[in-house]
């Protein structure tokens, strides 16, 4: 392997872990359009990575990155998944609805809930269970995001001096 294709070849690995670290970072942001467009831009790192991997020689350092990067994605899909379900399970169990269940009645009663009403619901549930909702979140969502975070920099680290990562299809 030539000096030069080694160079490539630790360029493009150095930039789709740039890129993960990135779109992880947006994904944090608590507005919601941020944490869409990260989430998004992850989905599209994945496809973009094994569209980059097919072109790669398979036993080659960009081929074996790229596989570590797509695992590091689907791994951590899979606990933000187990994650969100958790914290929907606790901020449904504590979570004060007194605000859905008045919005509930009036469905119930048969009046038909405007626009401001439900935007009011809406607001004053956020308000109600905001500690609640963060608490959740930091609980069952941080320990997915410091993964990505660890795979991600281990990843970059490994990539950075030119070795492999001593085994891409464990889980830690």
């Amino acid at each position: 392997m030539t000096d030069s294709t080694l160079k490539k070849e630790r360029m493009s690995i150095i930039f789709f872990y740039t890129l993960c670290a990135l779109l992880a970072a947006i994904a944090c942001v608590p507005l919601m359009g941020a944490q869409n467009i990260g989430l998004t831009g992850i989905l599209f790192a994945l496809i973009l990575t094994y569209i980059k991997r097919s072109f790669s020689e398979v036993d080659s350092l960009e081929h074996h990155h790229l596989t570590y990067i797509i695992r590091t994605i689907w791994i951590y899909s899979l606990f933000a998944a187990v994650g969100i379900l958790g914290a929907g399970w606790m901020i449904y169990n504590d979570g004060n609805n007194a605000a859905i269940e008045a919005l509930t009645s009036m469905i119930e009663q048969g009046s038909a809930p405007t626009e401001g009403d439900i935007e009011t619901t809406v607001n004053t549930y956020l308000a109600d269970n905001q500690n609640l909702i963060l608490q959740s979140m930091v609980m069952w969502m941080l320990p997915s995001l410091l993964y990505f975070i660890w795979r991600i920099g281990r990843g970059l680290e490994r990539g950075w001096k030119n070795y492999r990562v001593s085994n891409i299809y464990a889980w830690f």
